[in-house]
């Protein structure tokens, strides 16, 4: 028999770059509130217990026996790891060290993912037109840190979400250019995945490499540089470098819809699209996506939405909580 699940609970989404907390209380409606949020650098610490010793040092009143850490990277629920930090999860370790009664942790992106499908229309952005499919699975994708993928399949009262490594498959160049941003990575890195270039790094990378074969610009630029150059219109290689990240995301995503057959939509999450948004008009999006041969007209009938919403992957790791601990 499962257990009740828990009135509060800690709840986290944990990427390379920062740990967000806040306490989420369930409602009679099932929704959620979160209450004490607060944002740590993961740089500050140098483990996931570190990490959340923090959080629980800063709360105010009585600490949540149960808990709930959306991480970035594999897991089973009870154990894993944060890829780009290179850190152990472990509920046990956990629940001993902090007198927890259930630990349990979701990936970062499943928990965005099981949120998509039940977001009002206010917090969406339509950035293709199209006719979803009813009962149809749902893919979410998002650059942040790395490159999260998920999938959404609706059943007959809610939804089951599956999480994968999906930004770890090889980066598929369709361009020459493309093919020689691969050409250019490939040295250093090995393997060049398609998160190579899709995540904040990679808009680095993709100006560098501009910079290298135009010389034109500026290197060694941060994304964030890159991005407020490209918005402002004072850099020309830099509006570029977002270009092509946008045309490859539109690739990319148009991949990630043919292979989980998302007729129900394309969801776009993620820390870097929103800054980039002023572009999208620039990418072709829609003609990138849907450029897929015989598979044009598949891929046409598709939605594509960027997730304009706070907190989400919070209220998703609230959602994903087991109780069967």
């Amino acid at each position: 028999m499962t257990p009740a699940l828990p009135s509060r609970l800690i709840v986290a989404d944990i990427g390379a770059t920062n740990g967000r907390f806040a306490i989420a209380t369930r409602q009679p409606d099932h929704s959620t509130t979160l209450s004490q949020m607060s944002n740590i650098p993961c740089a500050s610490v140098n483990s996931l217990e570190a990490l959340l010793e923090r959080y629980i040092d800063e709360l105010a009143g009585e600490v949540p026996m149960y808990v709930c850490l959306a991480i970035a990277g594999p897991n089973n629920g009870r154990s894993g790891h944060i890829t780009n930090l290179d850190w152990i999860a472990d509920a046990s370790a956990l629940e001993q060290r902090f007198g927890l009664k259930g630990v349990s942790f979701a990936n970062d992106f499943a928990a965005l993912a099981c949120m998509a499908p039940r977001l009002p229309e206010s917090s969406l952005v339509t950035i293709k037109h199209g006719t979803a499919v009813a009962g149809a699975a749902v893919s979410v994708i998002g650059p942040g840190t790395g490159l999260g993928v998920s999938i959404v399949v609706p059943t007959a009262d809610d939804f089951i979400t599956v999480s994968t490594e999906g930004g770890h498959q090889s980066f598929a160049p369709v361009t020459d250019r493309e093919k020689a941003l691969r050409d250019y990575l490939q040295p250093g890195l090995g393997h060049v995945s398609i998160e190579t270039v899709l995540c904040g790094r990679g808009l680095a990378r993709i100006n560098d490499f501009l910079v290298a074969t135009s010389g034109n610009g500026m290197r060694g630029l941060d994304p964030a540089e890159v991005s407020s150059a490209a918005i402002a219109g004072t850099d020309e290689t830099c509006a570029e470098a977002v270009r092509l990240f946008l045309q490859i995301l539109a690739s990319a995503a148009g991949d990630f819809a043919l292979v989980h057959g998302a007729l129900g939509g394309v969801f776009i999450g993620g820390g870097i699209l929103p800054r980039l948004k002023p572009m999208l008009s620039e990418s072709a999006f829609s003609e990138r996506f849907c450029a897929k041969g015989p598979m044009q007209s598949y891929l046409e009938q598709i939605p594509v939405y960027m997730i304009n919403a706070d907190h989400v992957a919070m209220h998703g790791a609230a959602n994903l909580y087991r109780g069967a601990i």
